[in-house]
């Protein structure tokens, strides 16, 4: 049998077919099949990748036979998805960061007139540097300068002066103190006497005058005097507490001052006080730490 008989017999057997499915690829009744791969009909003899349908050992090889009855001839693989499609611009949006104030500078300070408590309001800026080892040194140095300067006055009481109490009481003060009021002097003079000797009670600065007669009942803690002029405040014995009614001296109208005579002539309690006031005429009261003069 020629190749010609041959494929016009099987051709004839294949279409006879019609309508099959597309199980194996699909067809095409405008192509031509051939076991040996070779094109008749109407595109016999064409090699095209797109309207070849079949091969003999290729399966299918073509795409509009494939697509033809679904898509109606149009090819969906040969088709520009894109031809008409542009992808969308984007642009990162601007930040800019936010403005931050500028916070101010603290830096403590305060012009120290006494210490008077005013604390208690919340107001008031502070230098907390402890006084320098030089000025502590040069207190301590010279705080027995005074120890015998109201000698005959106390022993007219049949008291002496106690400078263990006085001087125990004045380095405490002393080492603990700031280069400048923190306006805490009631409290600081509370302390020294609790740490270094005994307690003499807790309150304002102006309430210390009534603390003190409240600890002193049998009169052997301290003994009251009464100066005549500001040298003698700077000459009272270390230890010796010195208080100030509200607005005395010009001390605070609200809670007045105390602090605790150094012994050579300044005055110490939250800070070293370098010259404190006075006034005979004035609200002030004088307390000498003493003992009893034993025969």
């Amino acid at each position: 049998m020629s190749i010609d008989k041959a494929n016009q017999k099987f051709n004839m057997s294949y279409l006879s077919q019609s309508n099959c499915c597309n199980c194996q690829g699909g067809y095409n009744n405008q192509a031509s099949y051939s076991p040996f791969g070779i094109f008749d009909g109407t595109f016999s003899g064409v090699q095209s990748p797109v309207n070849t349908q079949f091969s003999a050992f290729g399966g299918w090889s073509g795409f509009s036979g494939m697509f033809g009855d679904v898509f109606g001839g149009f090819n969906p693989l040969m088709f520009n998805w894109f031809s008409n499609f542009s992808m969308p611009s984007f642009s990162m949006p601007t930040f800019v960061m936010p403005t931050l104030p500028i916070l101010p500078t603290f830096t403590p300070s305060f012009s120290s007139v006494t210490g008077t408590g005013k604390s208690k309001s919340g107001t008031g800026n502070y230098n907390l540097k402890p006084l320098s080892s030089a000025t502590k040194e040069e207190v301590l140095a010279n705080m027995s300068k005074n120890d015998t300067q109201f000698k005959d006055i106390l022993a007219k009481q049949g008291v002496e002066y106690d400078s263990e109490v006085g001087h125990a009481v004045t380095k405490y003060a002393i080492d603990k103190a700031k280069a400048s009021s923190t306006e805490e002097c009631a409290a600081s003079v509370s302390t020294a006497y609790r740490e270094a000797a005994f307690d003499i009670g807790r309150g304002h600065a102006y309430q210390k005058k009534e603390a003190i007669v409240g600890v002193n009942k049998d009169g052997d803690k301290f003994t009251e005097i009464k100066l005549q002029n500001k040298e003698q405040l700077r000459q009272l014995p270390a230890g010796t507490v010195v208080v100030y009614g509200k607005g005395a001296c010009k001390y605070s109208s609200d809670y007045g001052h105390v602090f605790i005579a150094t012994g050579e002539g300044r005055g110490v309690s939250d800070f070293l006080e370098q010259n404190p006031r006075f006034d005979v005429n004035a609200d002030v009261t004088i307390y000498v730490p003493t003992k009893k003069v034993t025969a």
